[in-house]
């Protein structure tokens, strides 16, 4: 299945129940919650299909509901993806339309790139497996989450008013899990210093706060603070900036394709990123500050159990 292909299914299984009547919402335990609401049925995380990672129920006003990764994907969990292909000796599930320039999945942790270089001079850990994994590109993301689960693909994305990028018919799964009505930030729309790990170089920071000498990626973890209000998923803004599926449409869909990024990453600064902060790199760009999470569907059964 193409990523576009990825996109159309995203939008079209968001038949994961409708709501007629919207229900009240309150923030209740770090996330947004409904009562009633039908996917209170369903328990507000779960592992992966792979149990290698946390999901987290999304809940909308309109009835329906979807998983996103509780962190970013992690250099461990990426590691047991490289594992499998190394293993058996296929490629992994590659969008072939977009990533046929593409010959091996990026090894950040043991190659010699550029970026895997430039990590290991400015930070002491950078791919402890506990780290956000970084200085992967567009075509690792998307087919690390397309491997993850049947459900799973990176997620979906609209921040994209003039229709340039597609697949144009994504719904927002990426800006809905990060924010409430625009806002992210628990206290408010406003940000605010130490909550998440962003604008500490600015602060000057980062030996105090994050004892580095260098601002950096902290562990998945990190900044508990740092909680979506909408879906309890941590460090959606800041720590590093992750992949989603919107390309650029008007390219040849080749390796110089612009495709999105969201949330911003420790390198911003503490206005600039946000859950509506949207940035573009070319498809095959692999940096430091860049990493993903995934988001996944409800599966047939979590289906039913809604729709009862």
């Amino acid at each position: 299945m193409t990523v576009a292909q990825r996109g159309v299914a995203f939008g079209l299984l968001a038949l994961i129940v409708v709501w007629a009547e919207a229900p009240a919402c309150q923030i209740v335990g770090g996330y947004q919650s409904f009562s009633p609401h039908p996917c209170n049925v369903l328990l507000p995380s779960k592992l992966d299909e792979r149990n290698i990672a946390t999901q987290v129920l999304v809940k909308q006003t309109d009835g329906s509901c979807y998983w996103i990764d509780q962190t970013e994907v992690t250099v461990g969990q990426y590691a047991q993806f490289l594992n499998q292909f190394a293993q058996d000796g296929q490629a992994p599930p590659w969008d072939m339309q977009r990533c046929a320039w593409k010959g091996a999945p990026s090894d950040p942790a043991n190659d010699a790139s550029e970026c895997a270089t430039e990590a290991r001079n400015l930070e002491s850990s950078p791919f402890d497996p506990n780290m956000p994994i970084r200085c992967i590109d567009w075509c690792d993301a998307e087919a690390f989450c397309a491997w993850a689960g049947t459900e799973d693909a990176l997620c979906g994305s609209n921040a994209n008013p003039e229709g340039v990028f597609e697949p144009s018919n994504t719904q927002d799964y990426w800006g809905d899990a990060c924010s409430v009505n625009g806002a992210f930030y628990p206290n408010g729309a406003s940000p605010v210093l130490d909550q998440c790990n962003v604008g500490l170089a600015e602060a000057g920071q980062c030996v105090s706060i994050l004892d580095m000498n260098n601002c950096g990626p902290t562990y998945v973890d990190s900044f508990p603070g740092c909680v979506s209000q909408a879906s309890s998923a941590l460090n959606m803004v800041g720590n590093v900036a992750e992949w989603v599926v919107l390309c650029d449409s008007h390219s040849d869909g080749g390796p110089d394709t612009p495709c999105q990024h969201r949330g911003g990453s420790f390198a911003d600064s503490l206005e600039s990123a946000t859950c509506t902060t949207v940035e573009t790199s070319a498809r095959n760009t692999r940096d430091r500050t860049l990493g993903l999470r995934c988001c996944g569907t409800l599966t047939p059964t979590e289906h039913n159990q809604v729709a009862k």
